[in-house]
């Protein structure tokens, strides 16, 4: 019996060394990645630590559930959105909407994969998550259509049903990850946004 114990104190894995190899971010990095390449419950936390070439064990130290992996990336990019917004929202009037649109376009051409986990996988979310970051989604939609009214007060927007107008531009914005490939840079996109969605495709923009 003691040498069976001893054989198995040999044979565990130094999953304190692992936990020490690996951080937060590196995890996170690898795990958006093979979120968005598969699906949240397609894939496992060995998927997750096989890439990392670590055991399952050492992701222990940093999250303890594959539900707070994906927890942490649904507020990675919220916060890297509200934060974009912020820097924006005390424009004039004629200018904010525009710039907080382009500040959101922004961070989802920077991060299409985790526009793609979080555009995909709020059904993924624990009741209480799904809850929290559904009411963020709310607040931020509001932000926005504040700025919309805002613009048509200040002549600089045309005087359209907010929510309406809102939604379609920023339902247009989420879906860039489905098309984003490697040679579409964030400023191009932008400057397509600006004129294609801003200001329209027709030439005389009647």
């Amino acid at each position: 019996m003691a040498k069976k114990r001893r054989q198995d104190t040999e044979e565990a894995p130094d999953t304190a060394g692992e936990s020490t190899r690996i951080n937060r971010a590196q995890i996170l990095d690898v795990a958006v990645d093979v979120f968005a390449r598969s699906t949240f419950h397609g894939v496992s936390l060995d998927d997750v630590s096989g890439r990392l070439g670590v055991t399952r064990q050492a992701l222990y130290y940093h999250f303890r559930r594959k539900h707070d992996i994906l927890n942490a990336i649904f507020e990675e990019l919220f916060e890297l959105i509200e934060d974009a917004l912020d820097e924006e929202e005390s424009a004039p009037p004629e200018e904010r909407f525009e710039r907080m649109f382009l500040a959101y376009l922004g961070v989802i051409v920077r991060r299409p994969q985790h526009s793609s986990v979080v555009t995909r996988e709020f059904a993924s979310l624990p009741e209480d998550l799904d809850a929290l970051y559904r009411e963020r989604r709310r607040t931020m939609q509001s932000r926005f259509e504040d700025a919309y009214r805002a613009g048509v007060a200040a002549g600089a927007l045309r005087d359209l049903a907010p929510r309406a107008a809102v939604a379609l531009l920023l339902g247009a914005a989420n879906w860039v990850y489905r098309w984003i490939g490697p040679e579409d840079s964030p400023e191009a996109i932008g400057e397509i946004a600006e004129s294609l969605l801003m200001h329209g495709a027709r030439l005389d923009n009647g």
